[in-house]
């Protein structure tokens, strides 16, 4: 059984500033992003980085819980493109998804396939829940 690397010094110093766990206010919210904000300009090593990947994780987590999206795939994606001053033509080629399959989100307002998803994804720098189809809520019961 391998054992896992020990992390350089940073890393630890870090976590006994702010302990990496479940975000759970919007208090705790601010001082994570207090704390990525300070990291983010300095010089990191292997520890650092490990911290910040890690604690971004808990604020993403915290954020979409509390603070969900509103905004339908469609819209979302037209955003996207738009804000890097792309167009559809230019995000299929380089995507390499077809026309067809933008098209069923951009004109026709269809979520994504998950196929079209996992590479929309990545190549935008978002979740790949944000392509696909929102969970209806629940009726209310009488």
């Amino acid at each position: 059984m391998a054992s896992a690397k020990r992390l350089p010094r940073s890393y630890y110093r870090l976590v006994e500033e702010f302990p990496l766990k479940a975000i759970e206010s919007d208090e705790a919210l601010a001082q994570a992003h207090a704390v990525l904000e300070r990291v983010f300009h300095t010089e990191g090593d292997e520890g650092v980085d490990a911290y910040v990947e890690v604690l971004s994780g808990l604020v993403d987590d915290y954020e979409r819980t509390a603070y969900p999206s509103s905004a339908e795939p469609w819209e979302i994606l037209a955003h996207l493109i738009d804000a890097r001053g792309l167009t559809a033509e230019a995000v299929t080629k380089q995507v390499k998804v077809s026309r067809a399959a933008l098209a069923r989100i951009l004109d026709e307002k269809q979520p994504a396939s998950l196929a079209v998803a996992a590479k929309l994804a990545p190549f935008f720098g978002v979740p790949l829940e944000l392509f696909l189809a929102r969970k209806a809520a629940p009726l209310p019961t009488e």
